[in-house]
């Protein structure tokens, strides 16, 4: 399994450079959208992650890479836990790129960073991160990397944008029964407790979509 999780890291060494320039650009472009060093250290990384995730599968998919991988003595239960375990190591590549750029931008004043990382902003990562791999592999493994296309795409901008969009829904509509449940639960409830809730509802996620990919992947006819 170590070998075909350094394979789907081997592949996109260009594409880790270009996470790399991205995670720059998202510091100067995007930092009025997500003030306080958000767009470097959560937009930056869920999007490296999203193209990582992508790349990955898209190669496969173009060199008929599962065929090769099937006529191996490897089990198709291990190739779909390679690639959920090289998600988390793309999640884990793309927090150190916003890392070191944050703090080159602190020392050096270029590009302008405001604060280093928190934990707050690697929660956020790994559960936006998990979620977005939850929900593709699944469909992924089912119906392949081309018909797969337009999912992407709109998977990718509902998780960008959905939470500008609740938070300017919930502004705009105070009076909605739905916005006064979810801030009175959000208010009385311990913000370490509501964190620690969501990471573990996310993993919980995505183990549940683990299972699901691999019964897929099992029943799948090549």
């Amino acid at each position: 399994m170590y070998n075909l999780i350094r394979k789907d890291f081997l592949v996109q060494r260009n594409i880790f450079l270009f996470g790399f320039l991205y995670t720059v650009f998202a510091a100067f472009f995007f930092k009025e959208m997500v003030p306080g060093g958000g767009a470097i250290y959560m937009v930056a990384p869920y999007a490296t992650v999203y193209l990582l995730v992508m790349y990955a599968c898209g190669f496969d998919d173009k060199n008929k890479a599962e065929i090769i991988l099937n006529s191996l003595p490897i089990t198709r239960a291990e190739l779909v836990i390679a690639k959920y375990v090289s998600a988390i190591g793309f999640m884990a590549v793309a927090i150190l790129f916003s890392m070191l750029i944050g703090a080159i931008g602190i020392f050096t004043g270029f590009p302008e960073i405001e604060r280093f990382i928190s934990l707050d902003d690697v929660l956020i990562v790994l559960i936006s991160g998990l979620f977005l791999v939850s929900v593709f592999y699944p469909l992924y493994f089912k119906f392949g990397m081309e018909k797969m296309r337009f999912v992407n795409m709109a998977l990718f901008m509902v998780l960008f944008f959905a939470p500008n969009l609740i938070t300017s829904f919930a502004a705009e509509n105070p009076e909605s029964k739905v916005v006064k449940v979810v801030l009175s639960i959000l208010n009385e409830t311990n913000a370490s407790l509501l964190k620690a809730g969501s990471l573990i509802a996310v993993i919980i996620i995505y183990l549940l979509s683990l299972f699901i990919s691999i019964k897929i992947y099992r029943n799948k006819e090549l």
